[in-house]
């Protein structure tokens, strides 16, 4: 199922990683999923305080590369638009 979600049909795999711990779901204060996550670098490490200006969440049932998409006009877009000029460049 993860495999489906960061594969999408004529397009390169996205070289990013996931997480599915429940450490990030207090952290990020998620209660329902799915939830995608963009945080600013050097923000919101483990066990550190986090600032809800520090990171970008968006829930709802579409791919990693829509949310992509969404994620990258947010405050975290600077994780963004580098794995989005790499996909669309292939």
């Amino acid at each position: 199922r993860i495999e489906a979600l960061i594969r999408s049909p004529n397009k390169a795999p996205i070289q990013s990683g996931f997480s599915i711990s429940p450490d990030w779901f207090k952290q990020f204060d998620i209660h329902h999923v799915p939830a995608f996550v963009s945080v600013k670098q050097n923000r919101c490490l483990p066990k550190q305080p986090c600032k809800a200006s520090d990171y970008d969440i968006l829930y709802g049932n579409i791919s990693l590369y829509q949310a992509l998409d969404y994620l990258a006009a947010g405050d975290a877009q600077q994780n963004i638009h580098p794995l989005l000029r790499t996909l669309y460049s292939q």
